[in-house]
């Protein structure tokens, strides 16, 4: 060999051995809020209290670039990536993580990523950018990330292609996790589909300041050959409140006619539910103190939800807003020749 080609081998090997590469341990390195001496680490396989120095904090843990860290410490939190980077953390009211060697932080791509969607001017380009991460990170927790962030923009079809993208790892993250079962879910309750029965131990009145309570199941009404619409919602939510004059022409048109309403007021107080149901004239069978896991039988991803169900219990339809809800009783009672 050549002392020229020796020279070039060194070289090479001397840049190769400067090169940046990730590692099994990922270091967070940080600033605790003032005031503050210890934060909480949290996932990863960690639970962990740390106690900080002179406002400073140092810790190191496993990589793992399909999950997500949580540190707490006070009022200020952070989610972050363990990439195999050292990792520069500021906690405070507006927390910001960034790694020592961004050029192979996965950290650092999340982050742009963020700042992508944030810049994105409408809806469908932040989901097209979402869609985009998606595809090009299915194995890791940017794909999750990208994936949570615009889910709620997402149709049935193209939150079903999302999951089948991801990587089952990319899908064990937490929150990944909570949005295949609600889809499922939304699968299993979708049109054609018999209703899932529940039952509300509901608030119907107070007898000098105690509540009397009544247990009502859905197939008291569903399923007993009348069409039925169930209603979730919230008294304080203002979708919620929208829903209602639609509800009541509904209820107007075709409640002697074979149609009955079940409404459930879903993360409420029973007074503030009853309040605002009475309020409201909703003259129907109005719940209220549900489980919070109701919304899980219909894959509820947010509130309002509506829920139309044959007199049989199959289910017609549902998540109509508006306008559609009262479409979609004409047509039903139209068929029916009501």
């Amino acid at each position: 060999m050549s002392r020229a080609s020796k020279l070039i081998c060194l070289a090479a090997l001397a840049c190769a051995a400067c090169t940046p590469r990730v590692k099994d341990v990922t270091v967070l390195r940080g600033e605790l809020p003032s005031g503050l001496d210890e934060v909480e680490i949290h996932g990863a396989a960690l639970d962990t209290l740390l106690k900080g120095e002179d406002g400073r904090f140092e810790i190191e843990i496993p990589t793992n670039p399909c999950t997500l860290v949580r540190l707490v410490s006070g009022p200020a939190q952070l989610a972050l990536v363990p990439d195999g980077t050292v990792l520069e953390i500021v906690l405070c009211d507006s927390s910001t993580v960034s790694s020592r060697t961004p050029s192979i932080s996965l950290q650092e791509k999340l982050n742009s990523l963020l700042r992508t969607l944030a810049l994105a001017e409408t809806q469908e380009s932040y989901k097209k950018e979402a869609i985009s991460a998606i595809n090009a990170n299915s194995d890791n927790v940017l794909g999750a990330a990208a994936f949570q962030a615009a889910c709620f923009l997402m149709d049935d079809a193209e939150i079903g292609q999302a999951l089948r993208t991801l990587s089952p790892q990319a899908r064990s993250l937490e929150s990944v996790a909570l949005i295949e079962r609600l889809y499922n879910a939304r699968m299993e309750t979708s049109e054609g589909c018999l209703y899932r029965d529940f039952r509300v131990k509901s608030v119907s009145g107070f007898d000098y300041g105690i509540p009397v309570y009544t247990r009502v199941s859905l197939s008291d009404y569903v399923g007993q050959g009348q069409f039925v619409l169930l209603y979730f919602w919230n008294s304080r939510d203002e979708l919620s409140l929208e829903q209602i004059p639609y509800l009541k022409e509904v209820w107007k048109k075709y409640g002697k006619k074979g149609l009955q309403i079940v409404s459930v007021a879903m993360y409420d107080t029973p007074v503030a539910a009853m309040y605002v149901a009475d309020e409201q004239g909703m003259d129907w069978v109005a719940l209220n103190n549900a489980e919070d896991k109701l919304l899980d039988l219909y894959g509820a991803l947010s509130l309002p939800l509506t829920v139309y169900f044959a007199p049989d219990g199959s289910i017609l339809n549902r998540d109509l807003l508006g306008e559609d809800i009262v479409s979609a009783a004409d047509h039903y009672f139209s068929q029916a020749g009501k």
